[in-house]
């Protein structure tokens, strides 16, 4: 990380915001651009910085809410999000996976798993913790696992790149394919699967080894 990516925290609680920043002194590619302790002081720094990635606990209502996180993809979706959070309530995380959150752990991981995490979303890449993969895991398990074999090289290999975090044009890039041509295939890799999103499809890649380093 030669190039410096710009950090901001959401958080209510002032030991993780404390323990976010140790972790972000270690690293010398990472600089902190501000904190927010609630909804409104983090709507009015972002009208006036742009952070590369906001860190956030949405779980502090009325403080931040998963409304909160709503918000930011809506209105700025060139920030990575990454979501360090208590909450344990399945539906919640998978609501906020499937709305587009790339990376989301908890508070309960360790040092190695934060740096990881910040390291994935400096990426643009998709990091999940081991409760939230259990999470997805078990949705998947009850409702199934689609078949590999329905699927082309071709389409597998597009699955393998969305699972790390690549979106269309990045794919497309790597792949030597119009953006056009990759959406067309993720569409019909969704319905030959019967998926709905990109966060089933993970579970897919997990399932079938096809989730590479």
């Amino acid at each position: 990380m030669e190039v410096s990516t710009t950090i901001a925290i959401a958080d209510p609680q002032l030991l993780s915001r404390s323990g976010i920043k140790h972790l972000l002194a270690q690293n010398e590619g990472l600089s902190l651009l501000f904190e927010a302790t609630n909804e409104q002081e983090l709507f009015v720094q972002l009208k006036e910085h742009q952070p590369n990635i906001l860190v956030i606990d949405y779980d502090h209502a009325p403080r931040f809410s998963a409304n909160t996180v709503h918000h930011i993809i809506k209105n700025h979706p060139e920030i990575q999000l990454l979501i360090i959070t208590d909450d344990d309530r399945p539906h919640q995380i998978l609501r906020l996976l499937e709305n587009g959150v790339k990376t989301f752990i908890t508070k309960a991981c360790n040092e190695q798993e934060v740096k990881d995490a910040l390291l994935a979303a400096v990426r643009k890449e998709k990091f999940f913790c081991a409760k939230v993969l259990d999470y997805l895991l078990e949705r998947s398990a009850s409702q199934g696992s689609p078949d590999i074999t329905l699927l082309s090289p071709r389409e597998i290999e597009i699955v393998s790149l969305i699972a790390k975090g690549l979106v269309a044009k990045e794919i497309a890039a790597e792949l030597h394919l119009s953006t056009h041509t990759v959406y067309t295939h993720r569409k019909n890799i969704l319905k030959k699967l019967n998926l709905r999103s990109s966060s089933e499809l993970l579970v897919f890649a997990l399932q079938n080894n096809l989730v590479t380093g």
